[in-house]
């Protein structure tokens, strides 16, 4: 009862304090609830080792200076994945017979990746390289979609189109009229031009292991509508990107807990697809073309609203992709804005109700030294709050760092969970506002 011995404002904030710590810890408590029923991360049947991808950074780096250097550059790392081809043919062949008792092939819906790209020439190089040697049996496109680019991103995307057929460009034009999301409207050309009955996205500086579109598509069930996949941060061991690859694990945990349960709460474009005709049916992106962000979430949820499809989470190593972490502080921040600004645009008024409640628990988090010091509040209550996020969070990492094979993630929990916090207060304050840019 010690708590409730503060006169009456004191008391009344006390009361507002548990029952945004109890929403917070109830809501952490669906996430843990779903990354129970999470699969555990497991490799293709066959599988041999993984490619190295910071091999594929260094091999392709040279790769837009010229056709041939590029050739030479894809061909150093195809031989990393020869070794993986005899037991990749037998896998397939094997899966096939386990599911049909003979050894014909299952159907193998075809899938179209869409990669949109803007001034992307120091990445691109290195990630079509990456998705020039995808070993998926079926049939499949990579459509590159040039967003006006004013550097030699084109280029690039023309020399792997000349190579590959497999390969295409889809451009911009350099006139086209200022949008809030011109993401979504390279999106939405590649969409158009593609002839997949999946479509598949990824960012321009992301890298996909060789069995990515194979692990993907293999998700899609007869009544399976979407797939989101797994990604990680490609760290260098500073400060920066140890928060970067803390809080982006923490994005995939959610993700992958709600999408086990069936109520994908976000979404993420580096390793998402889902089925065309849907995509179709609601529309596209219309009705979120406003927001600069949700390309991913804001569409996810969008899809999910037709009752005919399910939703499935791939926990496959070979579905993670790996992506550049921002290089500084507010780059960082920016692009936190931009994810946060999403959160304008959501419709569901149990959502957004609860979104406040934990933005409005976080700004306790901040705010309580401060009540406590004036006498408002017991030092005991901000101390048990800040207990109760960081056991919550541990307690949900633990569990999604095992289920997703990345169990090391934990060493940095306390430190950026507390870190997380004013991050978010700015990013959403920047978000509402507009404080953010486009490149």
């Amino acid at each position: 009862m010690y708590i409730f011995h503060y006169h009456v404002a004191g008391s009344e904030l006390i009361i507002i304090v548990i029952f945004l710590t109890v929403v917070y810890c109830g809501m952490m408590a669906f996430f843990i609830l779903g990354g129970l029923r999470l699969g555990r991360a497991r490799g293709a049947k066959g599988a041999g080792p993984a490619i190295d991808r910071e091999a594929a950074l260094g091999a392709a780096s040279g790769a837009h200076a010229s056709a041939s250097a590029a050739s030479r550059s894809e061909s150093s790392l195809a031989q990393a994945v020869h070794s993986r081809s005899g037991t990749q043919e037998s896998s397939i062949a094997e899966s096939a017979s386990d599911e049909d008792g003979d050894s014909d092939f299952p159907y193998l819906p075809s899938v179209s990746v869409i990669v949109p790209m803007r001034n992307e020439e120091a990445h691109a190089p290195a990630t079509l390289l990456a998705l020039s040697i995808q070993d998926y049996a079926g049939d499949w496109e990579i459509i590159c979609v040039d967003d006006r680019s004013t550097d030699g991103t084109e280029r690039v995307i023309r020399e792997y189109c000349a190579r590959d057929p497999r390969f295409s460009l889809v451009s911009v034009p350099a006139d086209a009229p200022s949008i809030p999301s011109p993401k979504k409207r390279a999106l939405a050309a590649g969409f158009a031009a593609a002839k997949g009955e999946i479509l598949m996205t990824t960012d321009a500086d992301c890298l996909a292991e060789p069995g990515w579109l194979r692990s993907m598509a293999a998700c899609f069930a007869a009544d399976t509508g979407i797939v989101q996949g797994p990604k990680r941060i490609r760290g260098d061991g500073t400060v920066l990107s140890r928060y970067q690859e803390h809080e982006v694990f923490g994005l995939v945990s959610i993700e992958a807990a709600t999408f086990a349960l069936g109520r994908p709460m976000i979404a993420s474009a580096p390793s998402l697809a889902y089925r065309k005709t849907l995509y179709e049916s609601v529309g596209g992106f219309q009705g979120i073309e406003d927001s600069i962000s949700g390309d991913d979430d804001l569409l996810v949820r969008k899809m999910q609203k037709v009752p005919r499809w399910k939703v499935a989470y791939n926990p496959d190593p070979e579905a993670c992709v790996t992506t550049s972490p921002a290089g500084t502080w507010a780059g960082m921040l920016q692009q936190r804005a931009r994810w946060a600004s999403n959160g304008a645009h959501y419709e569901e008024k149990g959502f957004v109700a609860l979104l406040s409640c934990i933005y409005a628990f976080y700004w306790w988090l901040v705010l309580g030294p401060i009540l406590a010091a004036a006498g408002l509040v017991p030092w005991s209550l901000y101390a048990a709050t800040v207990a109760a996020k960081i056991l919550c969070n541990g307690i949900f990492l633990t569990i999604t760092s095992r289920r997703l094979g990345h169990q090391g993630i934990l060493r940095d929990l306390v430190w950026c969970e507390i870190l997380h916090v004013p991050i978010i207060l700015a990013a959403v304050i920047m978000g509402h506002l507009g404080l953010y840019r486009w490149k």
